[in-house]
C-alpha cells in the first residue's frame, strides 16, 4: 500500500509539471526523507498538497497558466537549432535509415540461411562417418 501511495504521489507530481522527487532540506543526506509540507493558512480552502478541501468553495485564485502554444514550441525548437534548413537533412536521414534497415534485415536473413545450411551439412557429414 505504501508503494502504491508513493507511486501515485510521483505520478501526480509529474502530471502537475513538478519534479518527480520531492525537495530535500538543504544539507540533508541523499536518503533523508523530504521536509513536511508547509501548513495551509488558517481559513484556507485547500489542503497542504494543494487539493481543495471537501465542501470548500473555490477561491478567487488565478487559474493555472495555459499550456505552451505552437508558436512557443516553434520558438523553442528554433532556439535549439531546428529550422527549415535542417529539413533536407532530416529527410535524408529517414531515407538512409530505411535503406539501412532493409539491408540489415536481408543480411540477417542471409546469415541465418548460411549457418542453417552449414549446420545441416556438418551434421550429415558426421552421420555418414558411422
Amino acid at each position: 500500500v505504501q508503494l502504491l501511495t508513493r507511486l501515485q504521489t510521483t505520478l501526480n507530481r509529474i502530471a502537475e509539471g513538478m519534479s518527480p522527487m520531492p525537495p530535500r532540506a538543504p544539507g540533508a543526506p541523499p536518503g533523508a526523507p523530504p521536509p513536511p509540507p508547509p501548513a495551509a493558512p488558517r481559513g484556507s480552502t485547500t489542503t497542504a498538497t494543494g487539493a481543495r478541501k471537501p465542501g470548500a468553495r473555490p477561491s478567487s485564485a488565478a487559474p493555472p497558466p495555459p499550456p505552451p502554444s505552437a508558436a512557443t514550441t516553434a520558438a523553442e525548437m528554433a532556439a535549439a537549432g531546428a529550422s527549415i534548413g535542417t529539413l533536407p537533412l532530416f529527410v535524408t536521414q529517414v531515407i538512409l535509415g530505411l535503406v539501412w534497415a532493409i539491408f540489415h534485415i536481408l543480411i540477417i536473413t542471409l546469415q541465418a540461411f548460411v549457418f542453417m545450411m552449414l549446420t545441416v551439412v556438418y551434421l550429415s557429414l558426421a552421420h555418414e562417418g558411422h
